[in-house]
């Protein structure tokens, strides 16, 4: 039965629902189905093949002192000995499965979860069973404790109900069973005390580790010459343990197992050990150390936001930098957070971080939205989101990326409704940002810039650099003398460009993925991990403000709500104007310079976070919408992150992540910020110069429809070594074609 638990773990989300609360029957047979994997192979092995699919659930008795259920069986040639009668071994593989099931009328989480293991299987033969006997299997519970079992079994010819064989069934609780998390903390430090920088830590590595039980390969037992953590003496264990980064002792150590959770929980003696191994001794020894740890990580939360709040931009750029100068405040934040542990026991304890951590061994639900440990989901992710620079990976496997599971987030239809305004809040219609959906957002678009290099290259001072403009204020913008009164009213700096990333599946795997044929997900369950390509877009906004209003009843009243309008370019084979043919199939047609209007708002929420609406406009007809939250606060310059979706709000879709950001101001821009890399266009080896300039700017978004048709103009411009002609009229763009090396 010790694949039994395995099986138990790949099960989907709604076969563990059945084994938790299913009537008896459903969870008896929930088990006989889950030695199966997707193929179709019997994960116990195939030996076990002509057993357990021929073994039928007849009744169940879960009621009274020795809960029983029945089984039918008929016995296979593939079965039988030379004499053509049931093997002795086959007869005691039945009993050893079908004996250990009656557990499956009792378990609960923590309590024979994963039906133990067997110590003992004694069974007697009273007849042989020839080939073609359907017999009954009769099983029941003797007794059952927290960590001994007694079961029985008996075997029946149907027919005459004649004794065939009985069986006697001894198994042990498998305390050390699927731990959900390695004990990599588990350290002793002889060397000097951890490096304190403020209250935020970083512990040398350690000099060694502890010997610790190590298993064998047989899976479930231990060395001999070992011994089980759990199963040390509570002060040795304490000393053990309080090495552990407190972060851990609130998050890692519960999902261990239930006997350290036990052991962890409300246990003021292992806290304070920890509190006074990593912080100075307070004055007062007579604290709350559970509530001290507990609100450590809500600390060092308050202590990041509050450094970004007050931090304030320096006369110095780093090297690269243009779009914002560093500042102190950020330099010490980047000291003290850059340490890899730190990073890991604060960035990384998102339901998401979580999911990577844990979905190979079982799938995990959300927490409830008012929990607790919602609360430090939050809070982690928005420090993820402030830090700027994605976690993409915890570790060298393929296994451990973070991107599939932040793609099932930004994908999932489920996470846009009319209470989140299908943008990144929480889905309680509070306005609060949803810091989970940024941090994933944040995720998906920085590994599609990752795999192109030079778009990686041209907005790598954005995207790959730690807290980079992560603070209000930020951006390096010099006023211009020819602002209007207008523009010097707008405390947003709206006017201007602004690059975008838009990214989006193609909808046939968006569709499926989303409305699959049998959608057994709870609501509470997030949907699998998703991997299958996205489609990537890079955009530029030119943007002016067009009115300045008082700030509405809900919405933040510090700042006022600003109106913009301008026009957007594809600077690559972008959306086609019906919005639609880039979901299906290939890409449209390459297009240069595709160009449309857009229009949108600006405001503070409730919360006082930086509210981005826009909307994109095809033939005077508002298509496509954005909801976004500006990372950092008024006037940062890491941008806008947030959702695109269909502006009447398609319960079909597309949606998908997207960000903008604005460029360095004309004294600090470089030639290479109105160029395109060559990698853009993988069909054409060319580069666009796109104007800066738009004399429609001022235009009103709905008149394009009546300007009159101006003439096709052709470029000359070498592809693939061979020159070709391109039409195009010479409103919607300029190029300068080169080739590929210039």
């Amino acid at each position: 039965m010790a694949d039994s638990w395995e099986a138990a773990d790949a099960a989907s989300a709604a076969e563990r629902e059945i084994l938790l609360n299913g009537t008896p029957d459903e969870k008896i047979n929930t088990w006989l189905n889950l030695t199966k994997n997707d193929q179709g192979r019997l994960k116990a092995g195939e030996w076990m093949r002509s057993l357990i699919p021929n073994l039928k659930l007849v009744s169940t008795n879960p009621a009274g002192p020795h809960p029983s259920c029945t089984f039918a069986y008929t016995v296979q040639p593939e079965n039988c000995n030379r004499l053509d009668n049931l093997h002795g071994g086959c007869a005691a593989t039945l009993f050893d499965f079908s004996t250990t099931l009656p557990l499956a009328l009792v378990n609960r989480p923590g309590f024979w979860e994963f039906m133990g293991v067997s110590r003992t299987l004694n069974v007697t033969y009273m007849r042989p069973v020839p080939v073609g006997e359907e017999v009954l299997l009769e099983c029941e519970i003797v007794q059952v404790g927290r960590k001994l079992a007694t079961l029985r079994g008996v075997m029946r010819r149907r027919s005459d109900n004649a004794l065939l064989a009985v069986c006697e069934h001894g198994k042990g609780k498998h305390c050390g069973a699927k731990p959900h998390h390695d004990l990599k903390l588990i350290r002793k430090w002889d060397g000097p005390p951890p490096i304190m920088t403020g209250h935020i830590y970083s512990i040398p590595p350690a000099s060694f580790s502890l010997p610790l039980a190590s298993p064998s390969p047989h899976r479930g037992r231990m060395v001999a010459d070992t011994m089980l953590l759990i199963n040390l003496p509570a002060e040795v264990l304490q000393l053990i343990l309080q090495w552990l980064d407190p972060a851990d002792i609130l998050i890692i150590l519960p999902q261990v197992c239930s006997s350290l959770r036990a052991f962890a929980k409300s246990n003021k003696a292992l806290c304070r050990a920890v509190y006074l191994k990593h912080l100075d001794t307070p004055k007062d020894l007579d604290l709350d150390w559970c509530t001290e740890i507990h609100d450590l990580i809500g600390f060092v939360y308050e202590v990041v936001n509050r450094l970004l709040s007050h931090a304030s931009a320096s006369l110095e750029t780093p090297p690269g930098v243009r779009s914002h100068a560093t500042s102190i405040n950020v330099l010490y934040l980047n000291q003290i957070l850059g340490d890899e542990s730190n990073l890991e026991a604060f960035l990384q304890r998102s339901f998401l971080f979580e999911r990577v951590r844990n979905e190979l061994r079982h799938p995990i639900r959300a927490s409830g939205a008012g929990s607790s440990k919602a609360l430090l989901h939050q809070r982690s992710a928005k420090l993820h989101c402030l830090y700027g620079k994605p976690i993409l990976s915890l570790g060298s496997t393929r296994a451990s990326r973070t991107y599939p599971y932040a793609c099932s987030k930004v994908y999932d239809l489920r996470q846009y409704t009319e209470r989140t305004h299908w943008g990144p809040f929480l889905d309680d219609g509070s306005d609060r940002v949803d810091w989970e959906k940024v941090e994933a957002i944040l995720i998906v678009l920085a590994k599609n810039i990752g795999t192109r290099r030079f778009v990686s290259d041209l907005f790598r001072e954005v995207w790959d650099s730690p807290f980079s403009g992560s603070w209000p204020g930020s951006y390096l913008g010099q006023p211009s003398p020819a602002l209007t009164s207008l523009e010097s009213r707008d405390p947003y700096d709206v006017t201007g460009t602004w690059s975008q990333i838009v990214c989006f599946l193609d909808y046939n795997d968006f569709f499926s993925y989303n409305f699959p044929a049998e959608d057994l997900i709870g609501r509470d369950t997030p949907r699998p991990a998703l991997d299958v390509g996205e489609a990537t877009r890079i955009l530029q906004m030119n943007l002016k403000i067009h009115t300045i209003e008082p700030p509405g009843p809900d919405d933040g009243q510090g700042l006022p709500v600003v109106h913009f309008k301008g026009v957007t370019r594809s600077l690559d084979d972008s959306f086609d104007g019906n919005g639609n043919s880039q979901m299906r199939g290939e890409p449209p047609p390459f297009r240069l310079a595709l160009r449309w209007h857009t229009i949108g708002t600006v405001r503070l929420t409730r919360e006082g976070e930086v509210r981005w609406t826009t909307f994109s406009i095809f033939n005077g007809q508002e298509r496509w919408r954005s909801e976004g939250i500006q990372v950092g606060g008024v006037r940062s310059a890491r941008g806008v992150v947030g959702n695109w979706f269909d502006r009447d709000y398609d319960a079909h879709g597309p949606a998908g992540p997207t960000a903008f950001w604005k460029g360095p101001t004309r004294d600090r821009a470089l030639p290479q910020d109105d160029m395109l890399p060559n990698d853009f266009f993988v069909p054409y080896a060319i580069l666009l110069h796109v104007d800066g300039e738009d004399e429609d700017d001022d235009d009103e978004y709905g008149d394009d429809e009546d300007d009159p048709e101006e003439d096709v103009q052709r470029f000359t411009v070498t592809v693939d070594n061979r020159p070709q002609v391109l039409e195009a009229e010479p409103s919607h763009f300029y190029a300068v074609a080169q080739a590929h090396d210039d």
